[in-house]
């Protein structure tokens, strides 16, 4: 039987200049700030063409795509990230989206409005802003994705499992009759062992999901957030992977699932 093949990508952080005076009031200029003074000559738009180019001729079953499409929420950011991925929205393969801290940077009404068209337009309708959490069930594996981000002030880069994920991973663990994969933009394992700036990058709510994860009910965790890649894993593949900033690292990951094991490999762009 031909492998399952899933391509994951991240954190493409796409940033524009401050669109509006009230930009300059919020967390938004923190993000600009931060985003010119450090990520400017790191974080390379450049990638993410090659990127799109390799995904499409790999032929994957599902693309995941973890969040943080923009920098700092704007309007802009997202338009310009759906100019860059549509190549991926038009080639008719399902696109999964977690939307990260940055893409719900701040409660401005038209950034939110503007992330609430993206995850529409870029999932081709099937996934909504409203409609998290969600579940696709393509055939051997079955995805559960979520929406753990939330506007906080600007010292914390948090998200945040409301009750209906944790009720949605509860059910589906103990009701479990395939592999389950979680997509979310926050690890759920990482972070709560401490291993990621402790409690300013944490995901909260996650001690039951962590819980089945270890005990094998949820099989793999597919995340962002932190920049640069890990492979937390056991021999058959399960466990909680980041594939790291495509922007930052110039790569992707892909994995295929096959005879009850999850192969994890690393695609480089740059």
């Amino acid at each position: 039987m031909k492998p399952f093949r899933i391509v994951h990508f991240s954190d493409i952080h796409e940033a524009q200049p401050m669109q509006t005076a009230g930009g300059f009031l919020d967390k938004r200029i923190v993000g600009a700030v931060n985003s010119f003074f450090r990520r400017r000559k790191s974080f390379l738009r450049s990638n993410i063409a090659p990127a799109v180019e390799r995904i499409l001729a790999s032929l994957p079953d599902v693309i995941v795509f973890s969040g943080d499409a923009a920098t700092c929420g704007q309007p802009s950011e997202f338009r310009q990230a759906l100019a860059d991925l549509k190549p991926l929205t038009e080639s008719g393969i399902p696109l999964l989206f977690s939307p990260g801290n940055h893409d719900a940077y701040v409660r401005d009404r038209a950034c939110r409005n503007a992330l609430r068209d993206f995850v529409e337009e870029l999932t081709n309708g099937r996934q909504t802003l409203d409609g998290y959490p969600s579940v696709f069930d393509p055939g051997p594996l079955r995805f559960l994705v979520f929406n753990a981000a939330r506007p906080t002030n600007p010292l914390l880069s948090c998200g945040f499992l409301d009750e209906a994920s944790q009720e949605l991973i509860r059910r589906e663990c103990i009701d479990r009759t395939k592999p389950l994969v979680a997509v979310c933009h926050f690890p759920f394992r990482r972070i709560r062992h401490g291993l990621v700036n402790g409690f300013r990058h944490r995901l909260f709510g996650t001690r039951e999901a962590v819980g089945f994860l270890n005990g094998g009910r949820l099989d793999l965790v597919l995340c962002g957030h932190i920049h640069f890649p890990y492979f937390d894993l056991d021999s058959t593949g399960r466990g909680e992977t980041s594939c790291g900033s495509l922007t930052r690292n110039g790569a992707y990951s892909v994995i295929e699932y096959a005879d009850g094991v999850f192969h994890h490999s690393r695609v480089e762009v740059k």
